[in-house]
Parts: structure tokens; C-alpha cells; sequence
């Protein structure tokens, strides 16, 4: 059995952050399958960091994922950040002009920091 096109793996984090690690495709025939894994672990008041170092690819369904996510914590007074974002998949949210709204860190520890209130 082969691998699936793209997964969420979510891990709680302490102080109610959330790791969600995403690998494989994020586009139209993927989104939906991993739509409620990706939104699900944004709480209210809860931070959550989306490390993006096994995205291989993102389209523009996958774009409009994140853009979901971001304004689905802003509306849950949650922090989002994007920890190790390839440069192609950089490169695409920027392309979008979604990248100047997306808080991107080269590392989970600073992503970490910046949902905690601790960093920038």
C-alpha cells in the first residue's frame, strides 16, 4: 500500500499549543481529505504551529486551506505560525499574496515562541 498523498499529524503541545506536522500535497484532490485534520486543532485561545518541511507541494486549493486556518484561529483569538516552509511552497504563498498575512519561522522553536506570546 502506498503512502497517502498528503497527512496532518497533530501532537498537543504544553501550555494548549498545538504541533500539526503536514507532508506529502496539499491540492484539489487532497484538501478535502485533510481539511478537518488541518482546522481541527485550532482552539480558542490556543496557538498552533503548522510545520510545513514535508509539503512537497501546494496548489492553489492548498493556499486557500491555510488562508481557512488563519482566519479561523484570528476568529478564535488563536496564534498561527508556519515553521520550515520549503521555498517552493514559500514562493507559491507569496506568489498568492497570502504570504505577507502568514507568520513564517525558519524554525518550530521560534514558531513555538510566537504562539506563545514570547517571540516574533
Amino acid at each position: 500500500m502506498s503512502a497517502p498523498a498528503v497527512e496532518v499529524v497533530v501532537t498537543a503541545l504544553d501550555g494548549g499549543a498545538s504541533l500539526a506536522v503536514v507532508s506529502g500535497r496539499l491540492d484539489s484532490a487532497t484538501v478535502p481529505a485533510i481539511e478537518g485534520a488541518l482546522l481541527a486543532p485550532i482552539q480558542r485561545g490556543h496557538g498552533v504551529i503548522y510545520d510545513l518541511a514535508d509539503l512537497t507541494y501546494i496548489s492553489a486549493a492548498g493556499v486557500r486551506l491555510i488562508v481557512a486556518a488563519v482566519r479561523r484561529a484570528e476568529a478564535a483569538q488563536a496564534l498561527v505560525a508556519f515553521a520550515r516552509v520549503p521555498a517552493e511552497v514559500a514562493e507559491t504563498l507569496s506568489v498568492s499574496g497570502f504570504a505577507m498575512f502568514l507568520h513564517m519561522f525558519d524554525s518550530r522553536e521560534e514558531a513555538v515562541a510566537h504562539v506563545r506570546g514570547s517571540g516574533g
